[in-house]
């Protein structure tokens, strides 16, 4: 009886390993979250992307650097926008900071003290609607409505615009896999 053929070593060298893209616009890219950053901070200290020419640092102190250097470094123009009319994680200073002082004045350490009743009673709530069921998709069933809800109730949107207001709010955010924004 013969033994069951073993890849050669030829096989074996011949093997290309795929070439490393940072891309989070990629329909893969959730799945192999972990392994990507891990391997955009061990082997790609600074990573340009070659098809679309955006930058991504992954090392902490690297990221600090580069927020604290506004002459250097922009988020101005980078894919977090396409598709969206400006926003304040693509803004830089002036512009930034100025948006940046009108929602720090939401969230001071007083107003979020005050806010944390209703919160906490906006947890509860959605425990409650599946806590009988005995199981949950914690992310779709709770995670996601917490802040969509209390943000909601911030803006003053009505109880029965909440599931809209939450599609909209994901929707402006959301990647699809063909790399547009929604």
């Amino acid at each position: 009886m013969a033994a069951p053929a073993r890849p050669s070593r030829r096989v074996e060298e011949d093997r290309v390993p795929e070439r490393f893209v940072y891309d989070p616009s990629r329909a893969d890219f959730q799945g192999r979250i972990y392994e990507i950053y891990r391997q955009l901070r061990d082997a790609h200290r600074v990573y340009r992307n070659p098809d679309t020419g955006v930058f991504a640092i992954s090392r902490f102190e690297d990221v600090r650097a580069a927020a604290s250097d506004v002459q250097t470094f922009s988020s101005e123009g980078t894919s977090l926008g396409v598709g969206l009319l400006p926003h304040i994680q693509v803004m830089d200073p002036p512009r930034h900071d100025r948006l940046r002082r009108l929602v720090t004045m939401a969230f001071t350490p007083r107003r979020v003290a005050a806010m944390e009743p209703r919160i906490r009673e906006i947890a509860r709530g959605l425990l409650d609607q599946f806590s009988g069921k005995g199981r949950a998709d914690l992310m779709a069933d709770y995670a996601r409505h917490v802040p969509s809800r209390a943000i909601g109730d911030m803006i003053g949107v009505p109880p029965e615009r909440r599931e809209a207001f939450l599609h909209w709010t994901e929707s402006m955010v959301a990647v699809p896999s063909d790399g547009t924004q929604g």
